[in-house]
């Protein structure tokens, strides 16, 4: 029998003005709680755009130390035939970022210019099967139980193989915190002339993003990487 775990999905909406707390939420600027940081693409040299923040101790406690993680990806560099040079999709590629902040008590926001409008996501506790959704051999029949959307906790549902990061430190796979869904304000229409007035993050086409940190604090950062169909 499988086990199930705790997950909470999000809705995600366009928030009514700017977030200034430290809380859960995509777009805007970041809010930090210890000090502030600008990250740069290893590859490129571009300040990264930021994606989103996560508390990191509700509603699921993931870290001893750190209290919040500041999500960053590079808006790329491409070459002559438009092709993605930085690799923003990977893992510890230095073309993203997962800034790991313990709570020093301050609010420091940047003044830079956001890549979308402050989103809200509000959470609802479920449950869900602990499996590796890249399986598909042994847990078909109850694959379609875990949530294919923005989601805090639970396992991740991948779109391709299982790439779960390994901390260089200790050795054991990273834990997964949270996956994004790159379609912000829903499933883009099938009239693409409306296509500007959705918000989407560049996860390849319609992809998901995917967040882990080390449950022993090894690591001043996280994790990031999407994948896409």
């Amino acid at each position: 029998m499988v086990s199930k775990i705790d997950c909470f999905v999000g809705t995600v909406s366009r928030a009514s003005g700017p977030i200034d707390t430290p809380s859960f939420k995509f777009g805007g600027k970041p809010v930090f709680i210890s000090h502030l940081e600008n990250p740069i693409c290893k590859h490129c040299g571009q300040p990264m755009d930021f994606i989103g923040q996560i508390p990191l101790d509700k509603p699921i406690n993931f870290s001893k130390r750190f209290k919040m993680a500041y999500i960053f990806i590079c808006p790329g560099k491409f070459d002559d035939r438009g092709w993605l040079e930085c690799d923003t999709f990977q893992a510890f590629s230095g073309s993203n970022a997962v800034l790991l902040q313990e709570d020093l008590g301050q609010i420091i926001i940047p003044n830079i210019k956001p890549l979308f409008m402050d989103y809200l996501i509000r959470i609802t506790h479920e449950l869900e099967p602990n499996i590796d959704t890249s399986d598909n051999e042994n847990f078909r029949d109850i694959i379609d139980e875990v949530k294919m959307t923005t989601k805090i906790g639970g396992v991740p549902s991948w779109i391709q193989n299982n790439e779960n990061p390994i901390c260089p430190v200790c050795t054991k796979p990273l834990r997964f915190v949270v996956q994004i869904d790159s379609q912000l304000d829903g499933p883009l229409p099938a009239d693409p002339t409306h296509w500007s007035e959705y918000n989407t993050y560049n996860f390849g086409d319609a992809g998901m993003g995917y967040v882990f940190i080390c449950e022993n604090d090894c690591l001043e950062n996280g994790a990031f990487l999407w994948q896409s169909t």
